[in-house]
């Protein structure tokens, strides 16, 4: 019995430290909400690199780890305002990668280019993901995006 306990114990442990951290690199949500938080010091004071009323999920894309590691609420913005709230500022837009395509003709801000996040549902593992030969077929894209403010 105390042989079992002592391998259930070790078999999580690896887990624990070894499998599943490496999982956390296909939550997007997690890496964009980090990057959202990330502080700059700025004259001594610390601000966000993405102000709170400029990061946006487009169609409420996103889940709760990227409101979670943003630190913040992030609000959704739907495709028909997006050129109304573009004429007031520029914004950073968390994306999916079926919206991506539609936001081409787009300015980006700085010609920065799009921050582009591997996607891939953990709970739902598959042999295809967890091949490292076959992964980049089960992995999908969500975009971390720069728009540039409008001119009226």
């Amino acid at each position: 019995m105390i042989p079992g306990i002592f391998m259930i114990a070790a078999v999580n442990i690896g887990m624990n430290w070894g499998f599943y951290p490496k999982l956390l690199k296909y939550q997007p949500g997690n890496y964009a909400g980090e990057f959202a938080s990330n502080h700059m010091k700025f004259n001594f004071t610390y601000k966000n690199i993405i102000p709170d009323n400029q990061f946006y999920s487009l169609n409420g894309a996103g889940c709760h780890s990227l409101t979670f590691y943003a630190g913040r609420d992030v609000q959704p913005i739907y495709k028909d305002y997006l050129q109304d709230t573009l004429k007031k500022r520029d914004i950073w837009l968390y994306v999916e990668n079926d919206d991506y395509k539609d936001l081409e003709s787009y300015v980006r801000f700085g010609n920065t280019k799009s921050i582009i996040l591997d996607k891939y549902p953990i709970q739902n593992l598959s042999f295809q993901f967890l091949n490292p030969e076959t992964r980049n077929k089960a992995i999908t894209h969500t975009y971390l995006i720069h728009l540039a403010k409008v001119d009226n």
